[in-house]
């Protein structure tokens, strides 16, 4: 293991330094700030010691490293697994790598079942690895894991529908029933209002293309005039202003006062850490921390580290859920500490599992779901499911600025039942946020609409 200090005036500084000394395959340590020149302490210039190291022996830095309160001596041939296991994962990454290459998967091409297999029952083996792993080094990991806190989210359908007593069975049959009615009724006054009117299935393919959810969808049906003018409806005034009640009430918004610890979560790629140095930036006011629990990017804690020495605020790397809740309690004196997430698959119920034992060792006061505005309505739906189990408070909508279809805003709110609180529209700090401003998202929905 080489470890090296550099004194230096940015960290963009120091990482060009480390690369060109010690290369790509080394990392930051520790920053301080410390002070130089003067005289005693006095009229010194401020700089920064960053401590680099470059493992080039994995067991040697696997002895080095702190262990963890309650990490006992004879768990040692556990410490040993675990570099066993980035072994596997990097042999694994090889092997499939080839496998593409080779005759092999060109023959498996038509299906790819055999290799796709083969790659899933590796990677699950690992998992189950890790999670034994995860298991010894954390308390809250073990509980979540023993009590099998994780079936919930496969299973809590099944359970509620087994639980429910012959009482309520009778009442989700009235429901069912009063449903349905509603539905004959709805059916029954648009025949009678519209008739066989094309109008009807043009408006619905061009909802569906703008990604308007079916409920929103049919509200607008439900309210539409007699008068519309079947020819040039894109224009009708009328028209316009119906939907545009429809879109402002559905799009409900609540900008929080933010206090407290304040968490974003979502799935990979969404932005959520530039997002949150935005949000940083609006607060700049206040006494703010940042912490990351991002422990899968390579570049995650350094671009959270950047962010920070650009405000001049400090940041925190939390291994644990442990160690975030030591870090929450140890900054209570700040008005606000905005904690990064890793991004998560919501695929991946374990890594969502995973991240539910943060939050409850945490305790948040504001839980803002990250979704990009160039998903999808169906994935988006996919997403607040997966993440529902986190108990999201607030949604935050990124990357307006690459999408050229916006009915899936009001419609995922509408689905959520989750106030929106902020946009993105760009990679900027601090510019890139906005207020939602449902005026000016109908503008861009309605635009595209008549196109």
């Amino acid at each position: 293991m080489k470890i090296k200090k550099y004194i230096v005036s940015t960290i963009p500084e120091a990482m060009e330094k480390i690369r060109n000394e010690l290369g790509d395959n080394a990392y930051i340590l520790d920053t301080k700030r410390i002070n130089k020149g003067g005289f005693l302490g006095i009229g010194g210039k401020k700089y920064i010691e960053v401590t680099a190291v470059l493992d080039e022996d994995p067991e040697e830095v696997i002895k080095n490293i702190k262990r963890p309160s309650g990490f006992s001596n004879n768990s040692q041939g556990k410490i040993n697994e675990i570099q066993q296991i980035v072994e596997n994962n990097k042999k694994l990454d090889e092997r499939i790598q080839r496998m593409k290459k080779s005759d092999a998967y060109e023959q498996y091409a038509p299906g790819k079942d055999k290799l796709e297999l083969s790659a899933k029952n590796d990677i699950l083996k690992l998992i189950e690895e890790q999670r034994e792993i995860s298991k010894l080094i954390d308390k809250d990991a073990e509980k979540f894991y023993d009590k099998n806190e994780f079936n919930e989210l496969k299973y809590r359908k099944v359970t509620y529908n087994n639980n429910n007593n012959n009482s309520n069975k009778n009442n989700n049959t009235n429901e069912d029933l009063k449903e349905i009615k509603d539905l004959i009724e709805k059916l029954s006054k648009r025949v009678i209002l519209h008739g066989s009117n094309p109008l009807i299935s043009e408006l619905i393919e061009v909802f569906k293309k703008q990604d308007l959810s079916d409920n929103l969808i049919e509200n607008i049906l439900n309210n539409l005039p007699h008068n519309i003018n079947k020819e040039n409806w894109k224009f009708d005034d009328t028209f316009k202003n119906i939907l545009f009640d429809i879109f402002r009430n559905n799009i409900k918004v609540d900008v929080p006062k933010l206090h407290g610890t304040v968490m974003l979560i979502g799935p990979t790629g969404v932005g959520k850490t530039t997002t949150l140095a935005k949000l940083a930036a609006l607060n700049k006011s206040k006494k703010i921390a940042i912490a990351t629990i991002d422990l899968y990017r390579i570049a995650a804690t350094e671009q959270l580290k950047t962010y920070a020495e650009i405000m001049d605020i400090p940041a925190s790397i939390c291994y644990t859920p442990t160690e975030l809740k030591t870090t929450v309690e140890s900054l209570k004196n700040f008005d606000i500490l905005l904690v990064d997430t890793a991004g998560r698959s919501h695929k991946d119920d374990i890594h969502i599992g995973e991240l539910k034992i943060y939050i409850d060792a945490s305790k948040p006061d504001f839980i803002f779901l990250t979704i990009p505005a160039n998903m999808r309505l169906k994935d988006m739906i996919d997403v607040y499911n997966k993440f529902s189990i986190c108990k999201p408070t607030h949604l935050i909508i990124t990357k307006l600025d690459e999408t050229s279809s916006y009915g899936q805003i009001p419609s995922i709110i509408n689905i959520s039942n989750l106030p929106l609180s902020y946009i993105t529209t760009g990679q900027a700090v601090p510019n890139d946020i906005e207020i939602p401003n449902s005026q000016k998202l109908f503008n861009l929905f309605y635009e595209e609409l008549k196109l």
